[in-house]
């Protein structure tokens, strides 16, 4: 059954993508006896361990060398995109960074995410820090991007520092590209400060108009 679980592994987890000992459902195996055998993969250096509980198989650089996984890596699949599924997004400064709203790399990474442990949380993983908001909605593939501008147009004083001009045409091209309509906004805005609604105007956003 241990070989069979390491197959498992191999066909589900790409090099350097977090595996997380929680979220492994193999066969009947118990948790504590997958925990066991992940601690006996990487004393015998099949799968590599980055700290208790999560592990991944470590990708190589041109040297041959391993490449150590990312604390992005971690965040990334275990509060944004978790086995597959969207319950998150980057938020704050790191988004309007992202998209172009502020010029500003923030040194702490900020993101809303169904998996945050309470409204809001620092943590740190090996030396970086982040901060974990809940979302006033659940996150859902279909809802996502709604959700990220309606919680980048909350921030948008603290986080945007770009001319009116051009965050109001990043804000518009981001709406066109991932079509926001003013339908998705209207849904979800209720759970938004009603600054959001002063922002709207203000920067002049303009929706995804379906054809």
């Amino acid at each position: 059954m241990a070989d069979g679980l390491y197959e498992y592994l191999k066909a589900n987890y790409n090099q350097n993508v977090p595996i997380f000992a929680k979220d492994i459902r193999f066969q009947k195996m118990s948790p504590s006896n997958i925990r066991y055998h992940l601690a006996h993969m990487a004393n015998k250096g099949l799968i590599a361990k980055y700290e208790p509980g999560i592990y991944y198989f470590p990708k190589e650089d041109i040297t041959g060398a391993a490449v150590a996984l990312s604390p992005d890596n971690i965040v990334y699949d275990k509060y944004i995109r978790s086995s597959g599924d969207c319950i998150g997004f980057y938020s704050g400064y790191t988004f309007a960074n992202r998209i172009g709203l502020s010029a500003q790399v923030p040194y702490v990474k900020e993101i809303c995410s169904n998996a945050a442990p309470a409204p809001v949380r620092e943590i740190m993983i090996q030396q970086s820090k982040y901060i974990l908001r809940k979302p006033p909605v659940p996150v859902t593939e279909e809802n996502v991007n709604t959700l990220q501008l309606l919680d980048c147009l909350k921030n948008f004083d603290r986080c945007a520092d770009e001319p009116m001009h051009t965050c109001s045409s990043i804000l518009s091209q981001y709406c066109k590209v991932y079509k926001i309509s003013k339908t998705m906004v209207d849904k979800y805005i209720r759970y938004y400060p009603k600054s959001v609604f002063s922002t709207i105007y203000w920067t002049e956003v303009k929706f995804y108009v379906p054809s």
